[in-house]
């Protein structure tokens, strides 16, 4: 949302429809709070919740409300992890009922307006382990555009919540069907990737999967650390990686 000093009525209402009208991005522009009393009396603006407003016929879902994260208050927030890889590239079948993985970089902190309004609707991850901006490609939704993961990205972010939120069953089965992968991407995500788990798995599972693409990736380029992960107790370990999963894992 980009407004000009003296800004009128017209190029208030220039955002996208059925996206979050942020207060702090209106005084940023030179809107004054004066001004959006006025607008919300006069029914053009209608208050969401503090700090947020819309347009007086629109109702923003979560994805409108991401773009005005992005958008308005220029923060990292994103669509990623099996959210992205369903949604956005169709590579599992997406589930409405799931919540929206919303991946944040650490330290950042999400309005209240958004946690209010949209509490019951996804499910917040705050890391560091990828950096904040690689990875990101734009997303044309409902007539506006926002940042979502890349599939490389995205393939990354779902295997680093293994196995607290997915299990290893369910991120090999979407392993399978990502075979249109970056090479040189996922090289660079994986070389400056802090998670030594997530790495691991990415490369076990890929190679399990016989993907083309992962034989183009240089692993000797990856530092994969040291030392044992056990996934699954008990399970069968993959000396390679030095990497503890289920037993059976290839052959489902």
């Amino acid at each position: 949302m980009e407004y000009k000093s003296g800004t009128n009525i017209n190029l208030l209402l220039s955002q996208s429809q059925n996206t979050v009208i942020t207060v702090k991005g209106l005084i940023a522009a030179g809107v004054s709070h004066a001004q959006i009393l006025r607008f919300e009396k006069n029914g053009i603006l209608k208050r969401l919740s503090s700090g947020a407003y819309a347009r007086f016929n629109d109702s923003p879902d979560i994805l409108g409300a991401i773009y005005s994260l992005q958008n308005n208050l220029k923060l990292t927030a994103h669509i990623g992890g099996r959210t992205a890889l369903s949604l956005v590239y169709g590579k599992t079948q997406y589930a409405a009922e799931r919540k929206t993985e919303l991946f944040c970089y650490k330290q950042e902190k999400l309005p209240a307006w958004f946690k209010s309004l949209y509490a019951d609707s996804y499910t917040q991850f705050m890391t560091d382990f990828l950096p904040d901006t690689e990875g990101l490609a734009e997303w044309k939704h409902a007539g506006y555009k926002s940042l979502v993961s890349t599939q490389e990205r995205a393939l990354l972010e779902m295997l680093y919540q293994v196995p607290l939120s997915v299990t290893p069953e369910e991120a090999f089965e979407i392993m399978q069907l990502v075979t249109a992968i970056k090479p040189a991407l996922m090289q660079k995500l994986l070389e400056s990737c802090k998670s030594v788990k997530t790495k691991r798995l990415l490369l076990c599972l890929a190679e399990l999967c016989g993907h083309q693409w992962f034989t183009r990736l240089k692993t000797k380029d990856i530092d994969l650390g040291s030392g044992k992960r056990e996934i699954a107790k008990g399970g069968k370990l993959y000396t390679k990686y030095n990497l503890v999963l289920p037993e059976g894992l290839e052959t489902l």
